[in-house]
């Protein structure tokens, strides 16, 4: 199985090793995965019974009457190229989400200047020093030197781990999503991730999946074109904060780096490319008033923009590492509104029940 690094327990607490990552809930009718997120003061405890994972209410010991069972660990995740597991290369996340990351980090960490809830800190995960990070940025004279120190392993592990995973019956949908870390330089990190991509073209078809490709905008945007060439249907670039002014002050980085109207300008000229319901943006649903993200939803979605969200929990380094997750009130009250929106201009969610994501639109569009 996968384990999780979403909880506040110190890097060398055995009880690590034995926290689902995610895990299917079903009943008769319907099954979704769902991320596990450890908290010594959640009113929900996940046990192990007579062959079986069970979910208890600690208040009143009431037992949920639902399968809960692990994500199926595919054989091609235990075999290595080179010390590095295949599942370090390309992931198969949640039942039927395949994944490829160029590289690990975002340069606004290590200027001081990180999205305050993103928990991914440099300082405390252990990135995979044989894959490309930016933990290793520092030793070399510039972005190119660095990329082409990694990028022959990197892309023989990727190449051997696609050939694994197209011979799986992945299922029941086939969704694709290749991202990147982030640099100052987001043409760097276009033209390394397209470099992996087209490299993965020779072993899957991009155009038969529901791929989507998702970066920070870049500077010249032929790099949107040359992504819709490779037979990506959809493509992804996050405002997370919706309101121009949080957005500034949520997403430091990004606004120092990007800007929220180059983001904008993006997403609008990235219809002309894709075509209404194929452009999509992130937000994250604790970040700013659930108001903001109903308008999001309606304004943008109206555009032919569709807006997705993550619920935010605290990551453990993050700055808002203390802050208080979002209600499960304001939860369904958002994901009922987006949903509307969903229907109401033809758009989709995210993936699917099955496939891994931090949301609930794809439950709230099949109910």
């Amino acid at each position: 199985m996968k384990v999780s690094d979403r909880h506040f327990l110190s890097v060398g607490d055995e009880r690590r090793q034995w926290i689902f990552d995610e895990l299917i809930l079903r009943d008769e009718e319907k099954a979704s995965v769902v991320k596990v997120y450890y908290n010594d003061r959640s009113p929900l405890r996940i046990f192990y019974e007579q062959g079986k994972l069970l979910i208890r209410d600690i208040a009143d010991g009431r037992l949920f009457n639902i399968r809960v069972e692990p994500i199926p660990l595919l054989n091609y995740a235990l075999k290595q190229h080179q010390g590095v597991h295949l599942d370090d290369f390309v992931s198969v996340m949640g039942v039927d989400r395949v994944g490829v990351l160029t590289f690990d980090g975002c340069e606004e960490w290590n200027k001081g200047l990180p999205c305050h809830f993103c928990g991914a800190n440099p300082n405390r995960l252990g990135y995979c020093q044989d894959k490309p990070n930016l933990g290793q940025l520092s030793r070399f004279p510039d972005y190119d030197s660095w990329w082409k120190s990694n990028e022959d392993f990197f892309l023989e592990g990727v190449s051997i781990a696609i050939q694994e995973i197209v011979n799986h019956q992945i299922g029941p949908h086939r969704h694709f999503l290749a991202m990147s870390g982030n640099l100052s330089d987001q043409d760097r990190a276009w033209q390394y991730l397209l470099r992996v991509l087209e490299d993965m073209s020779r072993f899957i078809d991009f155009s038969e999946w529901d791929s989507h490709i998702n970066l920070l905008p870049p500077r010249d945007f032929k790099y949107i074109h040359l992504a819709r060439d490779l037979g990506f249907r959809n493509i992804c670039m996050n405002l997370e904060v919706f309101d121009p002014g949080l957005f500034a002050l949520i997403c430091p980085g990004k606004h120092r780096a990007v800007g929220y109207e180059r983001i904008r300008l993006a997403l609008d000229y990235s219809l002309g490319v894709f075509g209404r319901g194929n452009v999509r943006t992130n937000m994250v649903l604790g970040a700013e008033p659930v108001a903001n993200l109903i308008r999001a939803a309606r304004e943008l979605g109206e555009r032919g923009i569709v807006v997705n969200t993550t619920v935010f929990y605290p990551r453990p380094g993050s700055v808002w590492r203390n802050s208080r997750p979002p209600t499960k009130g304001e939860v369904f009250e958002a994901t009922a509104h987006i949903t509307e929106a969903h229907r109401a201009y033809g758009h989709t969610p995210f993936g699917c029940t099955l496939s891994s994501r931090s949301s609930l639109e794809s439950e709230f569009l099949d109910a």
